[in-house]
């Protein structure tokens, strides 16, 4: 691994960020795993933003991690996050207090690059799971013929839906009956949901293929800074 990135805002926004990064240099260059590696640090612009596109293209030119270190618009944090999600590891660092948060950010970061694992964002790949198992229970609402409803609180128990994600699971439920791809309804003072049949055949595409022809919603799923390994959508 030849470059990392960290892409922070300016020393008027974080006080100390510049001599953060002048000790994190210094941090790496004592450690044999970062040996060869060249840290390239890059200031937001005086709006908390950046071009998504000009650093795409200087990224992909000198692959390594990437670290965006909070504030920063979200608009072109997420075009660079969706830019890069195939080539390399972007990771979103909250709370960054002093050099050692920033080495922890990128060792995280750059065995993850190393893996050469891919990784998604995790309500992304919630929601997909979500579909799958409703799918593989015939959890179909509406209508006479469809009458199979989930308790939203129990679908990340057992099979489908890993509990490592039960306290998210809801919140992406609720995005999906939002967006209509679920409905939903009371039960005993606990909320079920089932697949709408009348977008049966989006709701099989995104279970199988990983996409969501509601563009909105697959934005909104994609926005989670959390990322986890894609491959948990091949089990």
């Amino acid at each position: 691994m030849d470059f990392a990135y960290v892409l922070h805002p300016q020393e008027r926004f974080l006080p100390g960020i510049n001599a953060w990064t002048h000790d994190l240099r210094s941090l790496l260059a004592a450690d044999s795993e970062w040996a060869n590696c060249r840290l390239i640090a890059i200031p937001h612009d005086d709006t908390n933003g950046f071009s998504a596109n000009d650093l795409f293209s200087r990224i992909a030119g000198a692959l390594g991690p990437v670290i965006i270190v909070e504030q920063v618009q979200t608009a072109p944090r997420e075009n660079l996050r969706r830019l890069l999600r195939s080539r390399t590891i972007v990771s979103v660092a909250d709370c960054i207090q002093g050099p050692e948060d920033l080495w922890q950010e990128l060792e995280t970061a750059r065995k993850r690059f190393q893996s050469g694992e891919p990784f998604l964002p995790r309500k992304f790949v919630v929601a997909v799971l979500i579909l799958r198992k409703l799918i593989h229970g015939d959890y179909w609402g509406g209508g006479a013929k469809y009458k199979a409803y989930a308790y939203v609180d129990n679908l990340a128990k057992g099979r489908g839906v890993d509990d490592q994600f039960s306290d998210v699971t809801s919140e992406v439920a609720n995005d999906l009956i939002n967006k209509g791809m679920l409905l939903k309804k009371p039960s005993n003072r606990r909320k079920k949901c089932a697949l709408n049949p009348e977008r049966r055949g989006e709701i099989i595409e995104a279970a199988t293929s990983h996409t969501f022809r509601d563009e909105p919603l697959e934005r909104l799923l994609l926005r989670d800074k959390q990322e986890v390994s894609a491959r948990l959508l091949d089990e």
